[in-house]
Order: C-alpha cells, then sequence, then structure tokens
C-alpha cells in the first residue's frame, strides 16, 4: 500500500473517530483535517487549491440540487399532499417500523439503479419524512 493511500486512511479513520467522540465541528474535521493529511503527502499549497477547486466543483451542483428541492418536498409532505396516496397504501399493508424500514430501503435500493446518490437522497429523505406522518398516524409502538 502507498503512502498516500495509508494518509488517506489514516485520515478517514480520524474524521469518523474525532466526529464520533464529539471532539470537534464538522467543518473543522471535513476541512483541517484532509488539508493536514495533503500537507502530510507533500502536496504544495497551489496543488491542495486544486483539489479545493476540483472538490468543489463536483458537489456544488448536487448541493444546490438539494437545497432547493428537499424543502420543496418536505413542504409539500407537510401540507399533506401525499396523505390521499398514504391512506390508499395503508389499507393495503399492516404498518410497523420494520415493514417501514424494508420499504424505505427498497425504494432506496430502486431509485440507486441510476447509480446517482442525488436521487436516492432526493427520493428517500423526503419518504422518510412521509414515513414518520405514517409510524404516528397508523403504527403501534414496538414493545
Amino acid at each position: 500500500m502507498s503512502y498516500p493511500a495509508i494518509i488517506g486512511f489514516v485520515m478517514m479513520i480520524v474524521i469518523v473517530w474525532v466526529l464520533l467522540k464529539q471532539k470537534t465541528s464538522t467543518m473543522f474535521a471535513f476541512t483541517v483535517i484532509p488539508i493536514l493529511g495533503a500537507i502530510l503527502v507533500g502536496a504544495s499549497p497551489t496543488q491542495i487549491g486544486g483539489y479545493l477547486t476540483k472538490g468543489l466543483g463536483m458537489t456544488t451542483p448536487v448541493a444546490l440540487i438539494m437545497l432547493f428541492s428537499l424543502p420543496y418536498f418536505l413542504l409539500m409532505a407537510d401540507t399533506g399532499f401525499f396523505n390521499g396516496i398514504v391512506r390508499r397504501i395503508l389499507k393495503h399493508i399492516n404498518l410497523n417500523p420494520i415493514v417501514l424500514t424494508c420499504l424505505t430501503l427498497l425504494i432506496a435500493m430502486i431509485t440507486g439503479f441510476d447509480v446517482s446518490i442525488t436521487s436516492i437522497y432526493l427520493i428517500t429523505i423526503p419518504l422518510l419524512g412521509v414515513s414518520n406522518f405514517l409510524c404516528k398516524w397508523k403504527s403501534s409502538p414496538i414493545s
């Protein structure tokens, strides 16, 4: 295994450990630790700037899509737009948290066929908001 690969794995482990132990903020963990990893690998400041530019260029469109579409679908769920569909589905199934989890997983797998995490995120997260409504409305708690 090469030195940059080892630094990358150590960097990921450190980020996960720092976040799980709540030692620092998320912004610090995702900005300072990768920059320190790049310095340890021997990248120059101009190379690090190029990495940042490339990374932001790849994630900005996805972030903008989520910024606008996620609140839109959550607002539609809050206003009851999906209630009719939900009631018709609930007539045919016995809903409990286990079934709900399996259905959410199934929908995430189906939307993942296009190999885009964006579609999974945009469909599954609002579904969880609707699912929260479903659990409150129909299911009984597991004892």
